[in-house]
Parts: C-alpha cells; structure tokens; sequence
C-alpha cells in the first residue's frame, strides 16, 4: 500500500500507518516556492514527516507535480531529495481542476513543462538514481497534454483508496474525477468484492506517473519494468 499525503497529520498518524509499503509526500519546490503555493509553513512540515517516517522504518518518497509554479525549480527538488538520500517522481499537472470542468490556471503545457521533463530525462540517463519515475515514462510524460492512450490496468495492477472510503480504478481520469458514483463504498463492501465491482476507466491518455509505470509494467515494457522491481527490491 502507497499512501499518499501533504505530511501535515503524519507526525499524530505515525503509529497507524507503519505497516504500509510506501509513504508518498507531495512537494512542490524548494521552501519559499512550497509555502506559496501551499501556505507559509507547510514545507517544515513535509521535513517534519520525512524525518518521522524515516525514524520509523517507513520507507518515504516525495511526489512533485509540474505547473506553472515552479517548472523552473526542479533541479532544486532533486537536490532536497538527495538531501534527504529519497527518491521524488515528477508528473504533469491536471489540465482540469480536481473535483471540477473548469481549467487548472497552473497546469503548463508550454515550453517551461518540455524544459523540465527534458531536464529530468538528461539526469536520468546520466545515472539520476534519485528520480523515481522511469525513463520510459519520462518519455510518455514528454507528450503531455496530447492524447496518448495506452494500455490501462487500473483497477487489476493498480487501484485507489479516497479519503472517505470510496475504491476507484483510478482516481485521476476526468471521467472518475467528475463521476465519483462509478466508485466503490468500503465502508459497505469488502475490498475483494469492492475490486471485482470496480468499471475499467475511459480516457485519452495517463499522465499519472505512478499509473503510467504500472501501465507500462502491464504491457511488458521491460525498461519500466527494470526500473519497478529495481525500486521495490530497495524499498523491502
């Protein structure tokens, strides 16, 4: 199990989460970049949840999506998560709002987006241990935002648990994102029968980095792979 979060609760929530697999912390830059887009404080308290999880043999990563905000910083995540000896996986930003129709002002397909993915790529083949993301998905991500549809296996390879109990294929679709009624109720089915329940999603391409490399890991692209069982031999 992945759990991910902004690492506000994980210092109160430690004595819960131990037995996870995977603790996935959202970061968006270096302090003063985090703090404006989240609010002042908040990047101490991603620190505060590395440094307690770690404590706890909780295996951590950082998450960094991609926006207008702060494409110009990614060489700045790298190095806090060298820092912390971590890895961080990069992926686009929702070109819709989460949980609306409207556009997402910050997602920025334009030439500071294709500068950082390329940037990412260079360090991943020059050996960037640090990068979580695959190369071949680097490479699928280069072609955000046009429609590139792949092989999906949510909802077999991979699923996702909401707050509030909901089971979804995948939470990241625009169809499943506006549509949570295709979702699963935990708090009224098992999770085995709540996983037979699930509807495969319908969309035009995977820009979820974590699903793009279960996608690609399903249709035996053998460098994801590599790259997957590479990490999880690491993480165990």
């Amino acid at each position: 199990m992945v759990l991910n979060t902004n690492g506000k609760r994980v210092p109160d929530a430690i004595s819960k989460i131990k037995k996870i697999f995977l603790l996935k912390i959202s970061l968006d830059g270096p302090e003063e970049i985090h703090d404006s887009i989240r609010g002042k404080g908040n990047f101490q308290k991603v620190v505060t949840a590395i440094k307690t999880a770690r404590q706890a043999g909780i295996a951590v990563e950082l998450n960094t999506v991609i926006s207008s905000l702060n494409a110009a910083f990614i060489p700045e995540v790298i190095r806090i998560a060298k820092g912390y000896r971590i890895q961080v996986s990069f992926q686009p930003a929702s070109l819709l709002l989460l949980g609306g129709k409207g556009p997402n002002p910050i997602a920025t397909p334009d030439k500071a987006y294709q500068k950082a993915i390329d940037y990412l790529i260079a360090h991943k083949r020059e050996g960037g241990e640090v990068i979580a993301t695959s190369l071949a998905t680097l490479e699928h991500l280069k072609l955000w935002p046009q429609k590139n549809r792949i092989n999906c296996f949510a909802g077999s390879l991979s699923c996702r648990i909401e707050p509030d109990g909901l089971l979804l294929a995948c939470g990241w679709t625009p169809i499943l994102i506006l549509k949570r009624s295709d979702g699963i109720d935990l708090r009224k089915h098992s999770f085995e029968k709540a996983l037979q329940m699930l509807r495969q999603p319908s969309c035009d391409g995977c820009w979820s980095s974590a699903c793009v490399d279960f996608n690609l890991l399903g249709s035996w692209n053998f460098r994801s792979a590599y790259e997957l069982f590479k990490k999880w031999k690491r993480l165990l």
